[in-house]
């Protein structure tokens, strides 16, 4: 629950048996729905947006693996993922198209997953809490290279996207205000785990994770719902109104020294139920319309009623 110590060999083995798995269906869903006539934009919804709650998913269950802990590593791996998945939603909704780098993370990123939790179920937990480099962990040797690389893939995102907005003859300011949610959202979230006076992030980790994850999955969904339906993406939604409210009192609060009005268990849980809701109900109500409005099933394929007229239908005889 705390994002560290050791755990059997064949739990790690079947997270990367799971995970290999995940890839492979995430890869085969659309060759599925071509085959089966099934293709809809109901299915690119589904799929991006179970990508979006995996990166909570892979992320977390990374960082357990990795021995993390309640540190800046655990915070710092999380975000990475987000952010990347974040940037590539957004450069998708201007240029029309998800452009992957040579290197990326739905094919390299998740076999370098899979392949690190083989190697920890062989080699032990203990291996990421030696050092290599003298005076640097092993798993914040990775954190490092991955926030690293994660900064480089936002820059291509950010090119990419600017490129596709200047070509549309759009602003690049009101692009740029598309991520402020995102960004303010993670940001006040990293320095609420960082600098929280009864250190929240220590006692309820993963609560405080799926929070955020469902936030960013929510707000993601809308942007890909706009992007489906050709329609002006508006960022700031109904939900981050309690939130923004809660953590201006805070903030308030803290640079006041006024402690005691500030209960962080109890906001973290409010957070995360409220966060729960949204998500669900979003989930229900667009899958229920997107599904009302195609006129295609969810979870089915219906099979197709034969025509009576061919199953009636005889060869003529031939007369000679």
């Amino acid at each position: 629950p705390f994002l560290e110590g050791d755990a059997p060999w064949w739990a790690m083995a079947l997270a990367a048996a799971a995970l290999f798995g995940y890839q492979t269906l995430d890869n085969l869903d659309g060759k599925q729905a071509r085959r089966t006539n099934t293709s809809s934009p109901l299915g690119l919804l589904f799929d991006h947006g179970c990508d979006a709650l995996n990166v909570s998913v892979g992320t977390m269950t990374m960082a357990s693996i990795l021995q993390m802990g309640t540190t800046w590593r655990t915070l710092g791996f999380v975000l990475s993922g987000h952010f990347v998945f974040i940037f590539a939603t957004w450069e998708e909704y201007y240029s029309g198209s998800l452009e992957l780098p040579i290197i990326n993370g739905p094919t390299e990123g998740i076999l370098i997953g899979i392949v690190l939790k083989l190697f920890t179920a062989a080699a032990g937990v203990d291996f990421w809490n030696e050092e290599l480099i003298e005076g640097v962990q092993n798993n914040s040797l990775f954190v490092i290279v991955t926030m690293v690389s994660s900064c480089f893939t936002l820059m291509v995102n950010v090119r990419n996207a600017l490129h596709a907005v200047r070509l549309n003859q759009d602003s690049v300011l009101v692009a740029f205000t598309r991520l402020l949610p995102f960004v303010i959202i993670n940001t006040l979230a990293g320095l609420w785990a960082m600098y929280s006076p009864s250190d929240i992030f220590s006692t309820h980790p993963r609560m405080f994770l799926w929070m955020l994850g469902l936030l960013n999955s929510k707000l993601v969904l809308h942007l890909m719902l706009a992007h489906l339906c050709g329609e002006e993406y508006h960022p700031f939604r109904k939900t981050l109104v309690p939130i923004f409210y809660v953590a201006g009192h805070c903030a308030f609060c803290m640079l006041e020294g006024i402690y005691d009005a500030i209960n962080e268990e109890l906001i973290v849980r409010e957070f995360f139920f409220l966060s729960l809701a949204a998500y669900v109900h979003i989930v229900i109500t667009v899958v229920w319309e997107v599904k009302n409005v195609l006129g295609v099933s969810v979870f089915t394929i219906p099979h197709k009623p034969k025509s009576t007229s061919e199953s009636n239908s005889k060869p003529a005889a031939k007369s000679f």
